[in-house]
C-alpha cells in the first residue's frame, strides 16, 4: 500500500508547485463550460448561438491537443514553459468573456481559451515526467489526480457561490481567470528551477574538479582554466580561450 501511495513526493518542491497549479487550473477551469452559456444567453444571443459557442470550444480543444502534443515532443522546445503560457492565455480568455458584447467576440475568445485549455491535457504528463523519474511516474500521476479530483469539488460551489452572492456570472468569470493566470505564473517558476539545478550541479562539478587540480590529481575539464601557474575558475556557460590552457 505504502509503494501505492508514495506521499514523498510532496518533499519535492517542484512537484508541489505543479500539483498547487493543478488544483488552481481545476477548480476555476470549469466555469466557462458552466455559465458560458448562459451568460450569453444574458447577452441576448439566441439558444442556437449559444449552444455554437460551446460547439466551437470543443473544436479547437480538439485541435490543440493534437498540435501542442506534437509540440511537447519537440526536443528544442521547453514543454514547461509551453504549458504556463497557455494557462496564462486561458485566464485571459476566461477575465474577458463577460466584457464582450457580441457573437463573434465571444466565438474568438472561445475558441483561444478551447485551444490553450488542451495543453493541460496533452502536456501534463510530459512535464510530469520531466519533474520526476520515469519509474516513478504511476504514483505521482495518481496523487496528481487525485488533486484534480479534490479541486473539482471544491471548485464548482464556490462559482455557483459567487453567482449567488453577486447576482451575475460576471464574478465568477474574473475569479476564475484570476486563478488560471496564477496557475500559469506558478509553472513559470518550474524552469527556471531546473536551470538553476543544472546550473548547480555544474558549478559543483567544476569546484570539485578545482579542488583534485590542486591536490594533483589529473582531471579533465573544459570549464577550468590555467592562467600563469594559477587556477582560475572563469565561467560555467563558456569554454577557456586565448592562452589560456585548459586543465
Amino acid at each position: 500500500m505504502v509503494d501505492l501511495v508514495d506521499v514523498s513526493h510532496f518533499t519535492d518542491i517542484r512537484f508541489v508547485l505543479f500539483a498547487v497549479s493543478n488544483f488552481l487550473l481545476y477548480s476555476w477551469y470549469h466555469v466557462p463550460y458552466m455559465f458560458l452559456a448562459a451568460k450569453a444567453g444574458e447577452m441576448g444571443l439566441s439558444e442556437d448561438e449559444s449552444s455554437n459557442i460551446i460547439s466551437y470550444l470543443g473544436i479547437f480543444n480538439t485541435v490543440g491537443e493534437v498540435v501542442l502534443g506534437w509540440a511537447g515532443d519537440q526536443p528544442r522546445l521547453n514543454a514547461g514553459m509551453i504549458y504556463a503560457l497557455c494557462m496564462a492565455v486561458c485566464g485571459m480568455m476566461t477575465a474577458v468573456m463577460p466584457l464582450l458584447a457580441s457573437y463573434t467576440g465571444l466565438c474568438i475568445v472561445t475558441g483561444g481559451f478551447g485551444l490553450s485549455i488542451a495543453a493541460n491535457y496533452s502536456m501534463a504528463s510530459i512535464i510530469l515526467v520531466e519533474l520526476i523519474t520515469l519509474e516513478r511516474f504511476t504514483n505521482a500521476y495518481g496523487l496528481l489526480l487525485l488533486v484534480q479530483g479534490l479541486a473539482n469539488l471544491v471548485g464548482p460551489p464556490l462559482a455557483g457561490w459567487l453567482y449567488d452572492t453577486s447576482g451575475n456570472y460576471d464574478l465568477s468569470f474574473y475569479v476564475a481567470g484570476f486563478f488560471i493566470i496564477l496557475c500559469g505564473v506558478l509553472l513559470i517558476i518550474l524552469p527556471a528551477m531546473k536551470w538553476t539545478k543544472h546550473w548547480r550541479e555544474a558549478k559543483t562539478e567544476v569546484f570539485s574538479a578545482a579542488s583534485l587540480k590542486r591536490n594533483g590529481i589529473p582531471q579533465q575539464s573544459s570549464m577550468i582554466c590555467e592562467e600563469d601557474g594559477d587556477l582560475k575558475v572563469t565561467s560555467l556557460l563558456t569554454a577557456c580561450s586565448g592562452d589560456r590552457n585548459p586543465v
